[in-house]
């Protein structure tokens, strides 16, 4: 790879309660609270970072302490955080998850309104310092707009990977497929882009159609589907000891992307995220501390070719 990766989107304050018994509907549960950073954007920045890969983030965040907090574990991960922009009057977005005592997400509670600022009139004056670089990964949380003037003028030779975020915000990807190399995203969310089909095959299928290069269609426990025009393969998950979801999907996108840059086919590189992933949901963190290039290779994965 040549070159470092801008990644756009989210980064913010991601608060955990992971719930001590069952979660019990109208009641108090008792949990157990942390609190760290997450951002689909921000994590994969981290991932990349801690994959060795050289990484700047763009993102908006708020004029409180929590930004020059965020900002500052950034810059200690050696993340360009130089293209971040401060709003002084807003407050930095936050991420609240409920988790089950078996790590599955119950309910997660999103304070997003700040990267509704992320729209043309944002990215236009930040244009000439986005050049550059081997990849843009961007993901849905910003606005429509925003993501249609983006992408309207991304540099020529640029990987474009994005990431469909939620099943609110995956419709934004819409009038921008064509101008997307990579897109990740679940079952739920590629329904609400494409036509839900009868199966992932046609759904993969409708969403090429539409001019996305490739696509990854994540399925959970199943494993992933990835997709483009040299076919269509599916991949088993591999297998680990779940502790917390939290952050797997942003590990398998970082170490797909990576690994596609690297030169790896489709098939090759999801294998290298769906490692990534498995490390990552047998953790308490949303992105492994130890993650490193070796523990990735070390993960016995799905074989592809």
């Amino acid at each position: 790879m040549s070159g470092s990766i801008l990644c756009i989107g989210a980064a913010h304050i991601d608060r955990r309660a992971r719930a001590i018994a069952a979660v019990v509907p109208g009641s108090s549960n008792p949990v157990r609270l942390s609190t760290g950073w997450g951002g689909v954007a921000r994590n994969v920045a981290e991932t990349l970072a801690r994959l060795g890969a050289p990484v700047a983030l763009l993102s908006r965040v708020g004029g409180d302490a929590e930004a020059d907090r965020l900002i500052a574990a950034l810059a200690a991960l050696g993340i360009d955080t130089a293209r971040i922009v401060r709003a002084p009057d807003a407050v930095t977005a936050s991420y609240t998850a409920l988790i089950d005592p078996d790590g599955e997400l119950v309910v997660g509670i999103a304070d997003m309104a700040i990267y509704d600022g992320m729209d043309e009139a944002f990215s236009a004056p930040l244009k000439p310092r986005l050049a550059g670089h081997a990849a843009w990964f961007v993901d849905a949380n910003l606005p429509a707009s925003g993501l249609d003037a983006l992408l309207a003028d991304k540099p020529a030779g640029t990987l474009v990977a994005a990431d469909a975020v939620s099943v609110a915000k995956a419709p934004r990807l819409g009038d921008v497929l064509p101008r997307i190399d990579l897109l990740f995203c679940n079952v739920a969310e590629a329904a609400a882009l494409a036509d839900p089909g009868p199966d992932v095959e046609a759904i993969a299928g409708h969403l090429l159609a539409r001019g996305a290069g490739a696509v990854v269609l994540t399925q959970g426990a199943r494993g992933a589907l990835c997709a483009d025009a040299n076919g269509m393969r599916q991949l088993p998950a591999v297998p680990a000891s779940l502790r917390d979801v939290t952050g797997a999907g942003d590990s398998l996108v970082a170490a797909t992307l990576l690994a596609r840059l690297g030169g790896a086919p489709l098939p090759a590189a999801l294998a290298s995220g769906l490692a990534a992933a498995a490390l990552t949901i047998a953790s308490e963190h949303a992105v492994r501390p130890d993650l490193s290039p070796g523990l990735v290779a070390a993960v016995p994965g799905p074989v592809a070719a």
